[in-house]
């Protein structure tokens, strides 16, 4: 077998090896699939002793592969260890659920006095945190006169209040 064919062989193996993690991640294999990490390190480690050997295109291609697993290697081994430590999502309803209240919205009040329940919506905090930031920065609707100081500076206290919330709502869903 040539050098290039080996490679090919290695590309096609990382690339069932990233289609095996992908399935046990998604609860389709008991089991992470040691096999085929066997198969793609040893290839790596093969070539890696032998660089001297290859000539520019196909060291410049065998490095670029070996990036590439390091690169998967390291996010399999991530998500399996948060898997292991109880940290990941237990299913992809939980994802999609944590996706629709961290997004953030948008309201429209071109006539606050007349849209009472666009301005409450606005105001309306998404967590405890951002709840105590908006009970202290408590605006009235009588204040939203524009051009008037207090206007500005009631929007820029609420908008604070709601963009720490939501950025700390979003990094503890992350983590």
């Amino acid at each position: 077998m040539t050098v290039e064919e080996e490679l090919d062989k290695l590309e096609e193996n990382m690339r069932r090896l990233k289609i095996e993690y992908e399935s046990f991640f998604a609860g389709g294999s008991p089991r992470p699939p040691s096999d085929s990490v066997f198969r793609v390190e040893t290839t790596i480690k093969k070539y890696n002793s032998a660089l001297g050997e290859l000539n520019f295109a196909q060291r410049f291609r065998f490095n670029q592969l070996a990036q590439r697993y390091a690169v998967y290697n390291d996010l399999w081994r991530k998500k399996l260890r948060e898997r292991e430590e109880g940290r990941a999502a237990s299913s992809p309803a939980s994802n999609a659920e944590s996706e629709t209240t961290s997004s953030p919205f948008r309201v429209v009040c071109s006539d606050p006095e007349n849209e009472r329940d666009n301005l409450a919506a606005l105001l309306k905090p998404t967590c405890s945190r951002g709840a105590r930031l908006a009970r202290a920065a408590t605006v009235s609707i009588s204040s939203y006169s524009p051009g008037s100081s207090a206007t500005r500076r009631a929007r820029s206290k609420s908008l604070w209040a709601a963009t720490r919330c939501n950025s700390r709502c979003a990094s503890r869903q992350a983590k």
